[in-house]
């Protein structure tokens, strides 16, 4: 190897020994954090202290809670067992307004495992008869309809 090569063979391989650390440790630099599970309804909120309803199944349990002034309503959901299908979606129906599908169906929120669940209603929707639907988005099926 003659001298110019062997001074450019050096200058290449100086550039490289500093290239590549600063490469290993920008690449590390940027990997994202890992994302954690977002649940489609906030964290579980306190109850309600007065009960209206309650209608208890094998694997469930759906309660009505309101507060004293009525300005609050909440849909509280118990758990028992694990649910068989892990995309169980809650939807309030209004058959007032001739529908008893999804299309017209107000979105309450997502139910996962074992425990309890607390999701607001609307204003608009205390002094009517409710009616909520269990739809398991994947399959595409209702699972179960709760009426009170």
């Amino acid at each position: 190897m003659i001298k110019p090569l062997r001074k450019r063979h050096v200058q290449v391989w100086t550039f490289l020994a500093i290239l590549i650390p600063l490469g290993i440790i920008s690449s590390w630099w940027v990997v994202p954090k890992i994302v954690t599970d977002r649940i489609l309804h906030p964290p579980s909120s306190d109850a309600l202290p007065i009960l209206i309803k309650t209608i208890s199944k094998d694997d469930y349990s759906v309660s009505l809670r309101r507060l004293e002034d009525w300005s609050a309503v909440q849909l509280e959901w118990i758990n028992h067992s694990e649910l068989t299908t892990p995309s169980a979606i809650i939807y309030e129906l209004y058959p007032e307004n001739g529908s008893d599908s999804l299309e017209g169906a107000g979105l309450i929120g997502r139910i996962d495992s074992r425990g309890i669940y607390h999701f607001p209603l609307k204003r608009d929707s205390i002094n009517v008869h409710l009616h909520f639907m269990l739809y398991d988005i994947i399959h595409q099926k209702v699972i179960d309809r709760i009426n009170f």
